[in-house]
């Protein structure tokens, strides 16, 4: 299995927003990422796998739309009364 570890202009390019809001995101812990380096505040460097940013883009769908459910739709159909009048 291969680690993909992405820098945050590639996670914001993904999520379609700018760097400093997936900063926020990232340092606030919303996508779990590994600081790398010395740098502190807007200069820290940050690596976050790609699963998490998946993982992040998944909870946010759930949350908007709510988890995918199967359908029952052949188990309805047959339990239904075929009499319609």
């Amino acid at each position: 299995m291969k680690l993909e570890l992405l820098t945050i202009d590639e996670v914001a390019e993904i999520l379609r927003e700018n760097r400093e809001t997936t900063r926020q995101r990232v340092k606030a812990g919303q996508i779990e990422g590994v600081p790398m380096g010395r740098g502190s505040g807007a200069r820290q460097k940050w690596l976050v796998p790609q699963e998490n940013v998946e993982r992040f883009l998944k909870e946010k769908i759930d949350a908007a739309y709510g988890p995918k459910q199967k359908t029952k739709r052949k188990a309805a159909a047959a339990s239904t009364s075929k009499e319609w009048f």
